[in-house]
């Protein structure tokens, strides 16, 4: 009938959005999520997206990873979230998309995307400190959406990624190690970079490499169209003006009760998030892995 199909289209339209690892994406998730359009997922959901992928040991798929098998999964875990309720569309931040842009439009051609971007140095300073917080850190998630998660996985298929990660905070456990062995977007080369350079190293091409990715791969998307660009630093500054933007963007109906709760809940205290923690040494050792992208998004490089 006639309001299925309307579901089928809107179904084949999410909402993702796209940065980097402590970039705000929680935070805009939470805001946006506050429309009755949306189901969200309340969580990272990559175990979904790399589902038939369990063996590689990053996140940087591309088309040619994608076989209908793992597509028909990933778009059935999509259905299934809008089948619980009356919400058309489903909103998305797995930060490890903004490494594979491309594997997620082969998958929702018409999904838009919400590019979301932040200060290099503040990011890499924020990853750092994920990276040595425990599993149940409330830096990491929040209890209840740890909780919805645990309820939700499907356990089956996707178990070896259940056995890595926990292998990963478990292996911290019963080493000297302050930090995980990996910790957010696995690029390629990050299990190799753990071993020879430094935490806020790894933290700065983590970073740097979303970045880079994304650009690359949101570069084909004509803006306004199917994607929208927003600073991190503009949305905390002035919510009202970004978070309307992005409202208008995606054409939500309520967007009033979305705005109302981004200027309750949006605060501005994390820009320079760096200044009390970076020591000089460390920002030395940073900046070159970092200084070309954050002059791409038009930063100053410090």
């Amino acid at each position: 009938d006639m309001q299925y199909e309307c579901l089928a289209k809107q179904f084949d339209r999410p909402v993702i959005i796209i940065a980097a690892a402590r970039s705000g994406t929680k935070m805009l998730r939470e805001v946006l999520a506050q429309s009755a359009i949306f189901a969200e997922f309340p969580y990272d959901m990559n175990y979904i997206w790399l589902y038939g992928n369990y063996k590689k040991k990053h996140d940087e798929l591309s088309k040619s990873d994608l076989t209908p098998e793992i597509k028909n999964f990933i778009r059935k875990r999509f259905r299934k979230l809008l089948k619980k309720g009356s919400a058309g569309r489903v909103l998305e931040k797995s930060v490890p998309n903004s490494l594979r842009v491309e594997f997620v439009r082969e998958i929702f051609p018409d999904a838009q995307f919400v590019h979301l971007y932040r200060n290099g140095i503040d990011v890499s300073v924020d990853a750092m400190q994920c990276w040595k917080s425990s599993l149940f850190s409330q830096r990491i998630q929040k209890k209840s959406d740890l909780f919805k998660k645990i309820m939700s996985y499907p356990y089956v298929s996707a178990f070896p990624y259940l056995k890595d990660y926990l292998a990963n905070y478990l292996a911290r456990l019963f080493s000297k190690e302050s930090s995980v062995q990996s910790w957010g977007p696995r690029y390629k080369e990050l299990a190799d970079d753990v071993k020879k350079l430094s935490l806020i190293e790894v933290c700065g091409i983590q970073w740097s490499r979303s970045v880079t990715c994304s650009l690359k791969q949101l570069g084909s998307i004509q803006e306004n169209n199917n994607i929208i660009n927003v600073k991190y630093e503009n949305m905390v500054q002035d919510p009202k003006k970004e978070i309307r933007r992005i409202c208008d963007f995606i054409n939500i109906p309520d967007a009033d009760t979305v705005i109302k709760y981004g200027k309750k809940n949006i605060s501005p205290d994390f820009i320079n998030f760096h200044q009390d923690i970076l020591n000089k040494e460390d920002k030395k050792k940073l900046m070159p892995h970092i200084e070309s992208n954050l002059i791409n998004l038009g930063y100053v490089a410090e």
